[in-house]
């Protein structure tokens, strides 16, 4: 449970918090900050699955980690959208 967790948090927060700042450093804006938020704070997909179970690792981790994932990006997005909103970036 707390890998899934962990894996959740990395791909649709702190993978995000780390790149959109040195985004808007490099001075992105617009339609260039949501390309980049959509490439750095999009879910996983499901091939990560078939690629786990061959490679012999845990499917189950995997498809729990793509399904909610996906269900939790769709409020992620949406704040890090707001919060782009709120410092000018977009």
């Amino acid at each position: 449970l707390l890998e899934m967790f962990v894996g959740i948090f990395g791909r649709l927060v702190l993978v995000p918090a780390i790149f959109l700042p040195i985004a808007a450093l490099f001075g992105f804006t617009g339609s260039a900050m949501i390309a980049i938020l959509i490439l750095v704070g999009s879910p996983t997909t499901v091939s990560c699955y078939v690629m786990a179970k061959n490679m012999g690792h845990r499917g189950v981790l995997t498809s729990n980690v793509v399904m909610l994932a996906t269900v939790l990006s769709s409020v992620s997005l949406t704040l890090w959208i707001f919060l782009l909103r709120l410092f000018g970036l977009l």
